[in-house]
């Protein structure tokens, strides 16, 4: 709408921008992830020893943006060898102290919970939909919205204009927010034995120094976070949301284990830069 007030309606500019400014923010959102990691690791700090990461965060979206496309022109079916290119080349700059670390792994053992993670998701959002089309009928709810709805927009009956609008509006994003809900709610289910196989095969085939890594993370267990997570919010008006935090990271933490010792005196001081800024544009996103 900003475009089309500032360009006018019709105008192809607005038109031009409108296809370019989702992908502008796709492309700042993969720079914000980098930037934040790097951040993040420079402010982490162990026995005077700081994290750091080399890369440009501006290539990685790039990098990041072209892979997601290429996804894209696949019908995401090409995401599973996509995220593990990403996660490769996120953790493959990381470093602690001098000492970095490397990751390599196949994306192949991710296809089949990924794609029946896929085929559940297209089933749902098929039987949500058919659900809105079908069920409706003959309710007083549905019934009203569809008379609101009739000839274009709200009518007269039972109100004034403003009155009707207003009651179209509001039915109407309720509608459209709770759609939303329930998509992402079912997407996180579909998808969490892809995501649990993900951390898996991350962690079996991370190294530090002498450490090696494995991930006991289930299915189950990353299916129910999101929904807890989110009942939880609800209940409390967002007022949960620390609470929220530490659920997360305990998960992630009880289920991450470190095979191997660290060999704490060969590990020296980073020189890599530390950056001042990074967080900040992930916020914002």
């Amino acid at each position: 709408q900003l475009f089309v007030i500032t360009f006018g309606y019709g105008s192809p500019i607005a038109s031009a921008l409108d296809i370019i400014f989702p992908l502008f923010v796709a492309y700042f959102i993969f720079v914000a992830h980098y930037a934040a990691q790097r951040y993040r690791l420079t402010r982490t700090v162990w026995r005077g020893l700081r994290g750091g990461m080399t890369g440009s965060a501006w290539n990685y979206g790039a990098y990041a943006f072209a892979v997601s496309v290429l996804s894209g022109f696949t019908f995401t079916l090409a995401w599973p060898w996509a995220r593990s290119r990403l996660i490769e080349r996120r953790l493959g700059n990381s470093y602690f102290g001098d000492a970095k670390v490397t990751v390599a792994f196949s994306a192949r053992p991710l296809y089949p919970s990924y794609l029946a993670g896929f085929a559940a998701f297209l089933a749902g959002v098929g039987a949500l939909a058919y659900a809105g089309y079908a069920a409706p009928s003959g309710t007083a709810f549905f019934d009203r919205l569809q008379e609101l709805f009739s000839m274009g927009g709200p009518t007269k009956k039972g109100g004034s204009s403003d009155e009707d609008m207003a009651e179209f509006v509001f039915l109407v994003i309720g509608i459209y927010f709770a759609a939303i809900l329930l998509v992402v709610l079912w997407s996180s289910v579909c998808f969490a034995w892809f995501n649990a196989a993900t951390a898996r095969a991350v962690a079996g085939n991370a190294t530090f120094q002498a450490l090696r890594f494995s991930s006991s993370a289930s299915g189950g267990g990353v299916a129910w976070l999101p929904p807890s997570n989110l009942l939880l919010m609800l209940l409390t008006f967002y007022l949960a949301y620390p609470v929220v935090v530490q659920r997360t990271i305990r998960f992630v933490v009880r289920h991450m284990h470190i095979h191997g010792t660290l060999d704490v005196e060969a590990l020296r001081q980073t020189t890599l830069p530390k950056k001042r800024t990074g967080e900040g544009l992930l916020e914002v996103f």
